[in-house]
């Protein structure tokens, strides 16, 4: 969670990054802001689910504009496999785009992610320096 500043919400565009190879390898997903709690949804044939399991510390890039320009939120942190159903299923509702990836959230092929934040920066749109967010 992140106090006091405003990521987009309910979804937006991220940059995922994970380590392949022992490589930096990023990812585009969609972040869903649920009441400042930060989840991905994903396939577990899917590539990145092998890299967090081995590796589960990851950082995101969530892009803004506005008016006075760029700017962006760098969120670092570990990545928490979510096996609640409830939570899943709240978490689809909300972001009503899973099921038309899953059509139930008990699908053993739907993988919930939630990060636990450790670091963020943000850069205000047309600002010149990055300030802490957490």
């Amino acid at each position: 969670m992140i106090k006091g500043y405003t990521l987009p919400a309910p979804t937006h565009m991220a940059v995922l990054s994970t380590i392949k190879d022992k490589r930096p390898s990023l990812r585009p997903m969609t972040m869903i802001n649920q009441n400042g709690r930060l989840f991905f949804a994903t396939g577990s044939k899917d590539a990145k689910v092998a890299q967090i399991d081995t590796n589960p510390y990851v950082e995101c890039l969530v892009l803004q504009s506005n008016e006075h320009g760029n700017g962006y939120f760098r969120i670092a942190g570990k990545l928490h496999t979510v096996t609640d159903h409830t939570i899943k299923q709240a978490v689809a509702d909300y972001a009503p785009f899973i099921y038309q990836y899953w059509d139930d959230v008990a699908n053993e092929d739907f993988v919930l992610y939630e990060l636990d934040v450790e670091t963020c920066r943000y850069l205000k749109p047309g600002a010149n320096l990055e300030e802490e967010c957490r």
